[in-house]
């Protein structure tokens, strides 16, 4: 929102709106130093190597990059959430890029789990495999007490360190899109 700009470069006198948004439960947006591995806190997640681990797995860049190794595995796992405020249902999102030739056996997996359940794959993009460029991995209105976000990387047989996968915004948010506000702009500069 902004209100009562006077005289910006004297060429104005107010101005107001009201940008609408959605109330933000959680949000992992990666802003640590690059290697950072864990993050124990607010916005606490660990990972797990798998048997191999891929080449390397840790932020990148205010993101979560992994690059690929024969069979390289890592699940990236997010604290439990609350969202039991949430009546109108949370959303969850999660950004996903990738770099390199990736095969068929590539994947991306994004998972929630709800109250301690068991892990189910995001409605759209939940499931990645082979080259996909950008994609945002998302599901709508799930209502519970907890949630959990879980993303699992695997690599194939034959992938070079080349292949990279990378995720970013991890963002659970209340259902509750508010419309505008009837913004009004006022003494505009002449033309």
């Amino acid at each position: 929102s902004l209100t009562n700009i006077v005289n910006p470069l004297s060429t104005g006198e107010s101005f107001y709106a009201y940008i609408p948004g959605q109330t933000m439960a959680w949000n992992e947006n990666f802003t640590f130093a690059n290697g950072t591995t864990v993050d124990n806190g607010s916005t606490a997640w660990s990972i797990t190597a798998g048997t191999p681990a891929p080449a390397t797995a840790s932020v990148q860049g205010n993101a979560f990059q992994l690059t690929g190794a024969d069979n390289g595995s890592q699940t990236w796992t997010s604290q439990v959430i609350n969202i039991a405020s949430i009546t109108a249902g949370a959303n969850v999102s999660v950004n996903l890029t990738e770099a390199g030739t990736l095969e068929a056996t590539d994947s991306l997996m994004v998972y929630y789990s709800l109250n301690g359940g068991p892990l189910i794959p995001f409605t759209t993009n939940g499931i990645i495999t082979d080259d996909f460029g950008n994609a945002i991995a998302s599901q709508t209105g799930l209502i519970g007490a907890t949630i959990r976000i879980v993303i699992k990387v695997h690599y194939s047989a034959t992938s070079p360190t080349s292949e990279v996968y990378t995720f970013d915004n991890v963002s659970v948010f209340a259902n509750d899109f508010v419309d505008n506000s009837n913004p009004t702009f006022t003494l505009f500069p002449p033309l």
